[in-house]
C-alpha cells in the first residue's frame, strides 16, 4: 500500500474539523461577546481607546481580560484603565497582580468586577492550525486615542508557519501568521478558529509598506538568529499573533512550540513506509537449508531496505522540491505585489498629472478671464476718463460763458453806476438850482415888502 502524502493528510484533517465548523455569523457572535475595548480613564470623561482584549476567565464576580503588554505599556505608571464590554458598560480595571511576566512575551492581564454574567473565551489548540486554514480576528481599530471605534471582525487564512519559522519563535512570543489586514487598536484581540475557539492573541500588523524602515527588527527569533532575506520579506506580508498556549491559562503551558510534538506529514510517511520484518522460526534440521534461508532473508532485507531508502530519498527530494516551489510561489507573490504597487504608483502619477493638466487648463482659463476683465476694466476706465474729460471741457466752457456773462453784467453795472452818479449829480445841480431860485425869490419878496 502506497504511504499517504502530505496533501492527503491535510485533507483528512480538514474533513475531520469541518463537522465541527461554525458559520461566520456564529463566530462573529462569539467574538462580539468575548471581545472588550480597553480605555484610558481620564478626568474629562472621554473614552480614549488604547486597544483590545478578550475575557478569558471568571471567578465569582471577577473577570480576567487578556491583551498585549504593549497596549497597556503605552500609558505611564499611575494611569487608570477601563474595560468597555459589548453591552456598552464601562468598568474600572486594574493590572492582574499575580500574573507572571509571561517569559517576556507580549502579553498582559487586566481584571474587572461585575455582577453581569459575561461569556468567557473557549481556548483552543494553536498547534493544530494548518496553512490556508481560515481564522478570524476581532478588535477595535483606532488610529488615535480620541476616536470612537466600533468592533471589526475580519477573516483570513493561516500562513505557512513551519516554512517561514522553521520550528522557531519570533521575539515576544509571536508564532501565528495570518493573511489579515489588522490595524492599530486591534492589538490584544482574539484569534478565533472555525470552531469558535480562541487560538491566539493578535498583536502585529503587516509591514509590507516599509520593509526597509529604520525601525526595530521584530522579525528576529528568540535565539537571536535571523531568517534569510527572502523569508523575512514574506513574513512582512502576514500579520502575527501569540499562541494561546503561551498564556498558561486553563492548564496550557508556555513552553516553546518548537519543543512540543506535533503532526508531521513527512514523519508519518516515513514511519508508515518502514518495513516490518520478522524472521520466521526455523527448525535447525539442516544447516545448509538454514544458511540458505538466512542468506535469502538477508537479500530480501537488503532489497527492501534499498527500496525503502530510495523511496525515503524520493520523498525527501519531493519535500524539498515542494518547499522550493512554495518559496518560488511566495516570491512570485512578492514580485506581483511589488509590480502592483509600482502599477498603483504609476496610476497615481498619471492621475496626478491628469489633475495637474486639469488645474493648468483651469488656471489658463482663469488667467484669460482675469486678463479679459482687466482689459474690460481698462477700456471702461478709458471711456470714463474720456467722458470725464468731455464733461470737464463742457464745464470749462460753461464756466467761461458764465465768466463772460459776469463780465458783461459787471460792465452793465459799471455803466449803470456811472449813469446813476451822473443822474445824482444832475439832481444835485437841479436841487441847487431850485434852492438858489427859491432864495432869489425870497429875497425879491423881501425887497418887495
Amino acid at each position: 500500500m502506497e504511504p499517504p502524502t502530505q496533501a492527503i493528510n491535510f485533507l483528512v484533517i480538514a474533513q475531520t474539523n469541518s463537522s465541527k465548523n461554525k458559520s461566520d455569523a456564529e463566530i462573529r457572535s462569539i467574538a462580539k461577546k468575548i471581545t472588550v475595548q480597553i480605555l484610558e480613564a481620564n478626568s474629562q470623561q472621554q473614552e480614549n481607546s488604547i486597544g483590545t482584549g478578550f475575557i478569558v476567565k471568571k471567578q465569582n464576580q471577577n473577570y480576567q481580560v487578556l491583551t498585549n503588554d504593549h497596549v497597556i505599556s503605552k500609558l505611564q505608571n499611575g494611569y487608570q484603565y477601563q474595560i468597555k464590554t459589548y453591552d456598552d458598560r464601562i468598568y474600572k480595571a486594574s493590572l492582574y497582580k499575580n500574573a507572571n511576566n509571561f517569559n517576556n512575551y507580549d502579553l498582559a492581564i487586566l481584571t474587572f468586577s461585575s455582577s453581569v454574567g459575561y461569556q468567557t473565551a473557549k481556548l483552543g489548540n494553536s498547534y493544530k492550525l494548518q496553512p490556508e486554514e481560515k481564522v478570524f480576528v476581532a478588535g477595535f481599530p483606532c488610529e488615535s486615542t480620541l476616536c470612537k471605534p466600533k468592533l471589526i471582525i475580519k477573516s483570513g487564512v493561516i500562513a505557512p508557519i513551519e516554512f517561514l519559522l522553521q520550528k522557531k519563535t519570533l521575539i515576544e512570543g509571536y508564532r501565528i501568521g495570518y493573511d489579515i489586514d489588522v490595524q492599530a487598536g486591534t492589538s490584544g484581540g482574539p484569534i478565533i478558529n472555525t470552531i469558535g475557539e480562541v487560538v491566539g492573541v493578535n498583536g502585529r500588523s503587516k509591514s509590507v509598506e516599509s520593509p526597509f524602515a529604520n525601525t526595530p527588527d521584530t522579525y528576529t527569533f528568540t535565539d537571536k538568529s535571523q531568517p534569510n532575506k527572502n523569508i523575512k520579506l514574506l513574513m512582512r506580508y502576514f500579520a502575527w499573533g501569540i499562541p494561546i498556549e503561551y498564556t498558561k491559562l486553563d492548564g496550557n503551558t508556555s513552553s516553546q512550540i518548537e519543543n512540543t510534538p506535533r503532526f508531521s506529514a513527512l514523519d508519518n510517511v516515513q514511519n508508515n513506509s518502514e518495513p516490518n520484518l520478522q524472521t520466521p522460526a526455523i527448525a535447525p534440521n539442516n544447516s545448509l537449508i538454514i544458511i540458505f534461508i538466512i542468506l535469502f532473508i538477508l537479500v530480501i532485507v537488503w532489497l527492501i531496505f534499498n527500496q525503502w531508502n530510495q523511496r525515503k530519498n524520493d520523498q525527501r527530494f519531493k519535500f524539498i522540491e515542494d518547499k522550493q516551489k512554495e518559496l518560488d510561489y511566495y516570491l512570485s507573490l512578492y514580485k506581483e505585489a511589488n509590480n502592483s504597487k509600482f502599477q498603483a504608483i504609476e496610476d497615481k502619477q498619471q492621475e496626478l498629472n491628469y489633475h495637474i493638466s486639469l488645474n493648468q487648463g483651469k488656471n489658463q482659463l482663469r488667467f484669460q478671464k482675469i486678463e479679459e476683465n482687466q482689459k474690460q476694466h481698462i477700456s471702461n476706465f478709458a471711456s470714463e476718463q474720456e467722458e470725464m474729460k468731455q464733461e470737464l471741457e463742457t464745464t470749462n466752457n460753461f464756466v467761461l460763458f458764465q465768466k463772460t456773462q459776469i463780465d458783461l453784467q459787471e460792465q452793465k453795472l459799471t455803466t449803470l453806476q456811472e449813469n446813476f452818479q451822473q443822474l445824482v449829480k444832475a439832481l444835485r445841480e437841479v436841487k441847487k438850482y431850485d434852492i438858489e431860485k427859491l432864495q432869489n425869490t425870497s429875497s425879491r419878496e423881501e425887497q418887495d415888502k
